[in-house]
């Protein structure tokens, strides 16, 4: 079991544990100092993202082609995710814990018609670290489209760092512009 040793990282601590699925021993921390993230800086769909906040493939796959992995997501309708999972190996996807809060965790399997998830979650807490649930709790916890993430074997290809960082640069002077943009205007509350 890989746990999550910083704020918000159950998606990278999901990584590590669909990684060791494949006898391929990583954490979270390894795998966010490998693709430089406390550096990366992004504008994605209309908001600004930076640290563990970015959690797409294509941020996964800076970490997993070097390695012989790659990862593809799925955005799949509700109600087909119980036949997606059965036929995976293992997948992460995201859970709805509250109104506003979305935790990854990654498919192990079924056991009497049950569908077990690893819970990426901090080592030193009282939350179970495995789980199943009935395919009714399954779907009353999801989005109605879910994005679910898999991993296959691939060639390993080496990534260049360095226009990603002169473009987390030019993110971080965007995101300056917008500020003294949006603090030269009177705001209501709302914005």
């Amino acid at each position: 079991m890989k746990y999550m040793t910083f704020n918000s990282s159950c998606s990278y601590a999901g990584v590590a544990n669909m990684l060791a699925q494949y006898g391929i021993d990583t954490d979270d921390r390894t795998i966010a100092q490998a693709i430089h993230l406390p550096y990366m800086f992004s504008k994605e769909n209309g908001a600004y993202r930076s640290g563990p906040m970015l959690q797409s493939a294509d941020w996964f796959n800076l970490y997993l082609h070097p390695i012989g992995y790659n990862m593809l997501e799925h955005r799949v309708e509700r109600e087909r995710i119980p036949s997606v999972l059965c036929s995976a190996k293992t997948a992460m996807l995201g859970l709805r814990i509250s109104p506003k809060s979305k935790h990854a965790v990654v498919y192990l399997g079924t056991d009497h018609d049950n569908y077990c998830f690893l819970n990426n979650k901090w080592q030193h807490t009282d939350e179970p670290e495995q789980f199943s649930l009935t395919e009714a709790e399954l779907l009353s916890q999801l989005d109605d489209d879910v994005m679910v993430a898999v991993l296959e074997p691939a060639p390993c290809k080496a990534v260049d760092f360095a226009p990603l960082l002169k473009k987390s640069i030019q993110t971080l002077d965007d995101l300056k512009q917008d500020i003294l943009s949006f603090c030269t205007q009177e705001q209501t509350p709302q914005a």
